[in-house]
């Protein structure tokens, strides 16, 4: 991220790789999340169950969509408790995040579309999975404000750009830089004899 930073605390959380050692009603499953939607590159993409106090990240399974263990979706869960995916990205110094509540079972594709909001607005919709020991806060970056204002800078230098582009004169080469084109001699010149007042062409000019 360029203009926000995420941080999530998770004090006395845990991996997944806690549910692995024989743990009650931990059972072998299958777990997938699609993103739809206009946001989807540069996901950070969380799986939170908060009675087994685990927090993993999740990255890209073999068919495109997210996983949490493995990428081909294999996962220990424990099973019929309640889950949350949190997602979230930053597009053009935009701030788009889906927040999905879910129960586990052995076999399920989620499917979530990430959507744009206010610092307020994401941290107002996490509160709701910030549960004993785990916090998630958003704010902006150390080098927010400098980004933004270099960012304005280049998109008023682009619009200046395209204005310019626009009143350059049509089916002409503007981009010639100093060279000069060579200038021919005449071929022909006609003139007036002051005697007999008739047209004399002279040799080796141009027809103009």
């Amino acid at each position: 991220s360029q203009y926000y930073q995420f941080e999530i605390t998770t004090f006395g959380w845990y991996n997944i790789d806690v549910l692995i050692e024989n743990v009650d009603g931990v059972k072998k499953s299958e777990l997938f999340v699609r993103v739809q939607g206009t946001y989807q590159e540069r996901i950070s993409i969380s799986l939170i169950i908060p009675s087994a106090k685990i927090n993993v990240q999740g990255g890209k399974a073999n068919n495109g969509d997210y996983a949490f263990y493995e990428k081909s979706g294999s996962i220990p869960l424990p099973q019929n408790r309640k889950a949350y995916i949190l997602a979230v990205t930053e597009s053009s110094g935009t701030l788009a995040y889906a927040v999905q509540e879910f129960i586990t079972t052995e076999k399920q594709t989620l499917s979530m579309e990430l959507k744009i909001a206010t610092k307020e607005e994401f941290s107002k919709a996490v509160k709701r999975i910030e549960i004993d020991g785990l916090s998630i806060k958003v704010g902006d970056s150390k080098n927010a404000t400098e980004i933004r204002k270099a960012d304005k800078a280049i998109e008023q230098l682009n619009k200046e750009a395209q204005n310019i582009e626009r009143y350059k004169p049509k089916n002409c080469d503007c981009d010639c830089g100093s060279e000069l084109l060579p200038v021919e001699a005449p071929k022909k010149i006609a003139t007036l004899s002051a005697d007999s007042a008739i047209m004399i062409p002279i040799e080796n000019t141009n027809d103009y």
